[in-house]
């Protein structure tokens, strides 16, 4: 059974970036401990393609539901750089929800055969990207997983919809996972409801350093980082000197950001180059 598994491992990784695949082989056969093995990554445009939050606030308003919170101010937000009360927003903005029609809202985006749909608000068209797995992160995290890693994604989407996207695209446990968490609710019929009370640490920037530390203690470190924005680099620089940074940015001033954001002296790689 070992011996069937290595062969899957050697078969999985020739699908990943071969500097990539170099510098995992290297660490591991450093001598890291098993509690070392931690990795983290974010998952809007590092492990997905387009972002899981956005899509099923777009989705929910194709679906008829309505918010005090629109799309426009989502964007005019985006547009001025007020990226963490926007993120807080577009989550908040769901209190009285059922936690149940997220998930189903998730779940049926991570169905679809389409790669877009198309909505309306305020008498404005719009079309939205539906979330799909990156081929290159799920051959990762498929090895990580056989090499017995610790796997963790924290993202700032909502937490709700970021454990269901681990769940379903990637057989993540939930243990490592977090998003933007609001207070819940428990209603007469006993349905958890979302507030709009952030609960905890908002996984932005340094949040996402905070969560990390939360999860795994004050004294760890992650060897291997993933993400793909400025959102991320606090994250990011948690590598120690001997590990990996994927740096998963589809543009070049995203890339020159982390890159030249970097505090630490591990490696890095820029996902898809090559």
């Amino acid at each position: 059974m070992i011996h069937n598994i290595e062969i899957y491992k050697e078969k999985i990784i020739r699908k990943i970036n071969p500097k990539t695949a170099q510098i995992i082989t290297r660490i591991e056969e450093s001598g890291i401990d098993d509690e070392e093995k931690i990795a983290v990554f974010d998952l809007d445009g590092t492990l997905i393609e387009g972002d899981i939050g956005d899509a099923i606030f777009c989705f929910l308003i194709s679906s008829g539901y309505s918010f005090d919170f629109k799309w426009s101010n989502y964007q005019d937000m985006l547009a001025v750089k007020n990226y963490r009360n926007a993120y807080i927003d577009i989550v908040t903005t769901m209190k009285g929800m059922d936690v149940k029609t997220i998930v189903w809202a998730a779940s049926a985006l991570l169905k679809s055969n389409s790669n877009y749909f198309d909505f309306e608000e305020d008498g404005i068209k719009y079309s939205m990207q539906i979330p799909k797995p990156i081929p290159e992160m799920q051959y990762l995290l498929t090895y990580l997983k056989l090499s017995k890693w610790k796997i963790s994604v924290i993202s700032a989407s909502s937490h709700i919809a970021v454990r269901t996207v681990c769940d379903k695209l990637f057989k993540l446990k939930p243990d490592y996972i977090r998003g933007i968490k609001t207070e819940l609710e428990v209603s007469d019929e006993y349905i958890d409801l979302f507030t709009d009370r952030i609960s905890g640490t908002v996984t932005y920037r340094e949040g996402k350093a905070v969560n990390f530390r939360e999860l795994f203690g004050n004294d760890a470190k992650p060897i291997i980082t993933a993400g793909d924005s400025h959102g991320d680099i606090e994250l990011l620089n948690l590598t120690p000197d001997n590990g990996l940074v994927l740096i998963c940015s589809k543009t070049p001033e995203d890339i020159d950001f982390l890159r030249n954001n970097l505090n630490t002296k591990a490696a890095y790689v820029i996902t898809g180059d090559y």
